[in-house]
């Protein structure tokens, strides 16, 4: 995590990844595409034209109004990783320990 568009999104690097995970003993498989605040997108931004000039312009494009890639691109990715969870046995990520309703308690109420 995160997932960079056009550098580590790739089917087959998505896939190793999560085989990967599996054969390790990983319970759960998620990720987040990038998002990029402006601070961020100030130092990324060279880097990426210096590196990766193929791409600078997509990112421009995406990250320069938003700190998001648009809502398809995400969406594609979120159903990559649904079908590499489904296929390698893997869940989404646990549910924080305050959500779960096991061990529920009764809210106490203030002595005021």
């Amino acid at each position: 995590m995160p997932v960079l568009p056009g550098l580590t999104d790739r089917i087959a690097d998505l896939e190793i990844l999560a085989r990967a995970a599996r054969d390790a003993g990983a319970c759960w498989f998620a990720a987040n595409v990038l998002f990029l605040m402006p601070a961020s997108r100030e130092q990324f931004f060279p880097f990426l034209a210096e590196k990766f000039p193929r791409l600078a312009r997509q990112y421009y494009e995406w990250y320069t109004r938003s700190g998001y890639a648009p809502e398809s691109y995400r969406a594609e990715i979120a159903e990559r990783f649904a079908h590499l969870r489904r296929k390698y046995g893997l869940e989404t990520r646990p549910e924080p320990p305050e959500r779960r309703a096991t061990n529920a308690k009764e809210q106490l109420t203030l002595a005021l």
